[in-house]
């Protein structure tokens, strides 16, 4: 005789989770690993923003500075204590207020000059605390092993007109230094040198 397979039928799944429920209320351990409905964690929006604004993203570049202390542009509350020559292309540099940091450039009046000036680039700086805003940075710019400052005169030989000028020169290099340092200051002056002949800047304009 062939046997018969009767099936049980399974219980409703509401009627299993009120077993496990009800297991669980006497067992406390059960209690523990009843199933419960997971629940979405709120999110934190100050988490967010604060991702958003991570150190890892670079900040913006600052822009560099420039600074003018020369002389005949002094400001009391911006002024230039002392600039001295470390060695060849280094420089100390000495002064109050500005807000100066690293990469800022400073304009400061040669020693010795009336209107020549140089362009120094800070290449570190020290905020003093006594005096309040003082400063001392060392920084770096033209390379002169011995400045000389120089006097000359120059003529236009298209209308006679005559300038006083200065320049700066290295005199460790001698007097053949002289002449190529006067050109270069010349031309910064506006004039031109033509073939031999100095034209002012009026007639060097009327000739072209």
């Amino acid at each position: 005789m062939r046997g018969e397979r009767i099936s049980t039928p399974k219980p409703p799944l509401a009627a299993t989770i009120n077993r496990l429920s009800s297991k669980a209320s006497e067992n406390p351990i059960a209690r523990l690993l009843c199933l419960v409905p997971a629940q979405p964690l709120p999110i934190c929006r100050a988490s967010i923003m604060a991702r958003r604004k991570s150190p890892l993203i670079p900040s913006r570049l600052r822009v560099m500075a420039e600074h003018d202390f020369r002389y005949n542009l002094l400001n009391p509350a911006h002024t230039l204590t002392e600039c001295r020559a470390l060695a060849p292309g280094r420089y100390q540099v000495t002064g109050n207020g500005g807000n100066i940091r690293s990469g800022d450039v400073l304009i400061v009046t040669l020693k010795g000059s009336r209107e020549l000036s140089q362009r120094l680039t800070v290449d570190k700086v020290r905020h003093l605390i006594n005096p309040p805003g003082q400063w001392m940075a060392v920084a770096s710019g033209p390379v002169f092993r011995e400045l000389a400052i120089v006097n000359w005169q120059v003529d236009c030989d298209a209308c006679g007109k005559q300038r006083d000028f200065e320049f700066a020169v290295d005199a460790a290099k001698g007097e053949a230094a002289r002449a190529p340092a006067a050109e270069a200051r010349i031309s910064e002056l506006g004039w031109t040198n033509d073939g031999g002949r100095h034209l002012c800047p009026t007639c060097r304009e009327s000739k072209q």
